[in-house]
C-alpha cells in the first residue's frame, strides 16, 4: 500500500496523440497551444481541448442536451459498458453488507446497476438511482409501471453535482462512466470543476463508513489518472472531516479468449461475450471513521493500492 501524493507527479511522456509534455521553457512561458480552453497541469502535462481530458470521440457526452435527446427516443438499450453482473465479485467483497444499507447510483442512465443490489438482501426502497436527464428517468418509471422494473426502487431526475439529499444519507454510492463523460468536456477546465463538484457531493451524502465505486476508462499510471487524483479526488476527499480514506484500483484483466474458454463461467453467455470488450479500472473509495482529538487535523490520511481484477 502506497500513500497517495498531495503534490503533482513529475511529468511523463504523453501516451496519446493530442497531448503534449511541455519543456521547462514552455511551462514558464505559458501554453504552447493558442486555444484558451487547453489545460496544463503544474507538472507540465498539457491536454488539448480538441479531445478533452478523457477522449470519447463522436458525441458530446459532457452535454445534458446530448443525453436528453438520446434517451428521448424511448427505448432501453443493451448495456454497453459494465453490468452489475460483471462488477458483482467486487461489490460483494468490498464491505460487510447490512440489509438496512442504502445505495445510490449517480448517473444511472437506461441500464442502472442498482437492481442488482437486491441480490445482496437489500430492500428495494433503500435503493435509489438519479440522472440529470429527465427523459431517461421517465423511461425507467414507465418500465416500473409496466412491471418490468422493481417499483420500490427510487428514481429521480437530479444532477449529481447538486443533489437534494441530506448529508450522510447513503452507505454505498456507485457510478459508471459519469466521471468519464464529465471529463470529456471540450473545455477541460470546466470538466475538472464539474468533476470536483460531483465527488464533493458524493462525499457529502455518503456516510462516514461508506464506500464509493467509480468505474472509469481512466487507467492507473496515465496522465488522466494524475488529473483524477491530484485535482479532483484529493481536494474533494479532504473536505470531509473525521475520516481516513482508502482507495483501491481494481484493474480489469480479462485474459485472452483461449484462457477464458478453458475456465468454467458462472456468468451468462451475454456477459461472457461482453467482458472481452471491456477495459478500464474499478476504483473503490472507502471512508473510514477515525477518533478525533484536539490535535487531529480536519482531513485524514489517504492510502492507495492496486489490485488485479481477474476475469
Amino acid at each position: 500500500v502506497a500513500r497517495l501524493w498531495f503534490t503533482p507527479m513529475p511529468p511523463r511522456k504523453s501516451k496519446r496523440s493530442g497531448n503534449q509534455t511541455l519543456t521547462e521553457e514552455e511551462t514558464t512561458s505559458g501554453l504552447c497551444c493558442e486555444n484558451v480552453n487547453c489545460y496544463r497541469l503544474q507538472n507540465g502535462i498539457q491536454f488539448c481541448s480538441q479531445i478533452g481530458l478523457v477522449n470519447m470521440e463522436g458525441s458530446d457526452y459532457a452535454s445534458k442536451t446530448y443525453w436528453d435527446q438520446r434517451y428521448a427516443e424511448g427505448k432501453i438499450e443493451h448495456e454497453w459498458y459494465y453490468s452489475y453482473e460483471l462488477l458483482e465479485p467486487i461489490v460483494q467483497d468490498c464491505r460487510k453488507w447490512e440489509s438496512s444499507d442504502r445505495v445510490l447510483e449517480v448517473g444511472c442512465g437506461d441500464k442502472p446497476l442498482i437492481q442488482g443490489f437486491l441480490g445482496l438482501g437489500l430492500s428495494p426502497e433503500n435503493l435509489a438511482g438519479i440522472d440529470y436527464a429527465k427523459s431517461v428517468i421517465d423511461l425507467l418509471k414507465a418500465q416500473q409501471e409496466a412491471n418490468k422494473y422493481p417499483k420500490m426502487i427510487q428514481l429521480e431526475d437530479m444532477d449529481g453535482c447538486n443533489m437534494r439529499y441530506d448529508d450522510e444519507s447513503f452507505d454505498f454510492i456507485c457510478e459508471k462512466g459519469t466521471m468519464d463523460a464529465i471529463l470529456s468536456d471540450k473545455q477541460p477546465r470546466r470538466g475538472i470543476r464539474n468533476g470536483v463538484k460531483l465527488i464533493s457531493e458524493i462525499v457529502r451524502v455518503m456516510k462516514a463508513n461508506g464506500t464509493f465505486l467509480l468505474v472509469s476508462h481512466i487507467e492507473v499510471e496515465s496522465e488522466e489518472f494524475d488529473v483524477l487524483m491530484n485535482e479532483i479526488l484529493m481536494p474533494s476527499l479532504a473536505s470531509k472531516e473525521g475520516v481516513h480514506w482508502k482507495i483501491e484500483a481494481h484493474v480489469v484483466n480479462s485474459g485472452n479468449e483461449e484462457e477464458e474458454d478453458e475456465q468454467p463461467r458462472k456468468r451468462s453467455k451475454r456477459a461472457a461475450e461482453d467482458i472481452k470488450n471491456k477495459y478500464g479500472t474499478v476504483y473503490l473509495i472507502h471512508s473510514i471513521p477515525r477518533k478525533m482529538t484536539r490535535h487531529s487535523s480536519g482531513s485524514g490520511e489517504v492510502s492507495f493500492e492496486i489490485k488485479t481484477y481477474d476475469e
